[in-house]
């Protein structure tokens, strides 16, 4: 009868064996953690930014502009929830919103924030600190960011070697003079866009005009009198109208105006000239009488006449 064979025995070092399966096993979890790695690190990273940022708070020597640029980066990120913030009651926990993660860290809100983001990107960072040193408040520095690129160099200048009051004198002087240029340019702007619309109205009269005498050129000889009677009667008492319920008031009140500011004859003759010199030349190129004055009494009874 064959006699049952042994089991192998183990090979020698078994020892070294198990350290390899250990080393392996390490490998394993370093692998499926490496992703996580990266991410906890980008996390840590900023998450030591934050830390240093109120520590240098309380110190008072924190750059301003780094600060600012902390800020932006943060909010790029996206990341500020997965940081954990020292709270006042010794506890830590995540802001829940950028908002609250701003008001913890930089003790501002975030309108605030974005506004001096904004202050940084106008004035640079050696301007930008410097307003920051000499305590400029968000006002100040709005009316600096809307100046032009020129203007915004003056007070960068004055920033270099002035005191605080004589930079705020420099920003608001430039300021009070922007807005009475942009007054200026708003008041120029709406001249122009007026007289664009008399422009196009009277464009619009005389294209009516044209398309009135169009439909009365194919009436017949009669109709076409009685009609253009009545349309030259029509422009005659406008333009009177105009004369006298318009430009007359016009130098009314400007005759009211020369006991204060003297006399207003040679703009009011200059008005009245150019009204006269336009009849004047179309009597002349009609070769109308004038009967304004009633020296042919028979031709003005006949005008008279005719007007009713």
């Amino acid at each position: 009868m064959a006699r049952p064979q042994k089991t192998p025995a183990l090979p020698a070092h078994t020892e070294l064996d198990e350290a390899r399966i250990d080393g392996a096993v390490v490998a394993m979890r370093q692998d499926a953690t490496a992703g996580a790695m990266q991410h906890d690190r980008a996390v840590f990273d900023l998450g030591q930014k934050v830390g240093a940022i109120q520590m240098a708070r309380l110190q008072q020597s924190f750059s301003a502009a780094a600060e600012v640029r902390l800020f932006d980066e943060l909010r790029e990120s996206n990341k500020f929830k997965e940081l954990a913030l020292p709270r006042a009651d010794g506890t830590s926990a995540a802001a829940e919103s950028f908002q609250e993660f701003c008001s913890v860290v930089f003790g501002l809100g975030y309108k605030a924030m974005n506004e001096r983001k904004l202050d940084l990107l106008a004035l640079g960072e050696q301007a930008y600190e410097t307003a920051t040193r000499l305590g400029l408040n968000r006002r100040q520095l709005r009316m600096v960011r809307a100046l032009p690129d020129a203007e915004r160099e003056a007070v960068t200048a004055a920033m270099a070697s002035g005191t605080k009051a004589e930079v705020v004198a420099v920003i608001e002087d430039l300021a009070a003079k922007l807005s009475e240029q942009q007054a200026e340019n708003a008041e120029l702007k709406a001249d122009a866009e007026a007289q664009a619309q008399v422009r196009a109205d009277l464009h619009q009269k005389l294209d009516k005009e044209r398309a009135k005498l169009k439909r009365i050129s194919k009436l017949p000889p009669d109709q076409q009198l009685a009609e253009l009677h009545k349309e030259a009667g029509l422009a005659g008492f406008e333009a009177h109208a105009v004369i006298m319920g318009t430009l007359r008031p016009a130098l009314q009140a400007l005759a009211d105006l020369e006991e204060a500011h003297g006399s207003q004859s040679v703009v009011m003759a200059g008005l009245v000239g150019h009204v006269q010199a336009a009849l004047t030349g179309l009597r002349e190129q009609f070769n109308l009488p004038d009967v304004s004055n009633a020296a042919d009494l028979k031709l003005a009874a006949e005008v008279a006449e005719w007007a009713k």
